[in-house]
């Protein structure tokens, strides 16, 4: 494959049929069905359990320091972190850009699982030089999804599920913040109740699974992002591991 193939533009047709660009996914041009896409991941989440956990402890972990860090350092330069302070708020905003990369990598393992390539830990850790338009697009998200919820909570709830691909689509498809966001909330909107529902489940399931003393979390979290994944793949296609990952 040439180098100017390595990433898909809204307006791609790639010849491979095996792959779909971001134009057929903002047409409708994919299948998904809800009880297809949990059955594969339930497949698929045998072998992925470990790196997918070990990822999400990773991201505890690194959100901890960083916010015993910040309150430390806060607090010795007499900054108030309470829970309405704005340090309080500072703490938190920080915490989002230093852990945003991270959590985009964690749903693109969903991806590499959905097609059955090897997945590690220190992946996630591959999309900090994606920071500055994976912040942009949350911002950006953050207040139209708010102004929704104003706005009589249906519109907030539409772009909310709507927008839930736009991260990976900068990472996956090197996509700009706005473009990313539009690319997700047209795609999406093709098929919104099946993704809506598809949430719905995934919610029921994990609490169902978190009845047991957490136990079936160990499972069904996993699953989760897998199946996440799988909606990616079946949406916007996918590149050569060697070129996306």
């Amino acid at each position: 494959m040439g180098e100017q193939d390595a990433t898909f533009s809204v307006g791609d047709q790639p010849g491979d049929p095996g792959r779909q660009s971001v134009a057929r996914a903002i047409a409708g041009d994919y299948e998904f069905s809800i009880s297809a896409t949990l059955r594969e991941a339930w497949e698929k989440t045998s072998g992925a359990k470990t790196a997918i956990l070990l990822s999400i402890m990773l991201y505890l972990v690194i959100s901890f320091i960083v916010v015993l860090l910040l309150t430390t350092l806060l607090s010795l330069l007499g900054v108030p972190v309470g829970d309405e302070s704005w340090g309080s708020a500072a703490i938190q905003m920080i915490v989002n850009i230093v852990l945003l990369p991270i959590a985009t990598g964690i749903f693109l393992l969903g991806v590499k699982r959905s097609l059955d390539l090897e997945i590690s830990v220190g992946e996630v850790l591959d999309n900090y030089d994606k920071t500055l338009p994976l912040v942009i697009s949350m911002l950006i998200m953050y207040v139209l999804v708010t102004l929704g919820f104003m706005l009589l909570i249906l519109p907030g709830i539409y772009l909310a599920i709507a927008y839930y691909f736009a991260a990976p689509l900068i990472v996956g498809k090197e996509l700009g913040p706005w473009q990313a966001l539009e690319a997700s909330r047209k795609s999406v909107t093709q098929k919104w109740f099946d993704f809506f529902g598809l949430a719905i489940m995934l919610i029921i399931i994990n609490l169902i699974a978190a009845i047991p003393l957490g136990i079936g979390l160990i499972w069904t979290i996993p699953m989760s992002v897998v199946a996440y994944g799988i909606a990616y793949r079946n949406m916007f296609g996918y590149e050569p591991k060697d070129e996306l990952w």
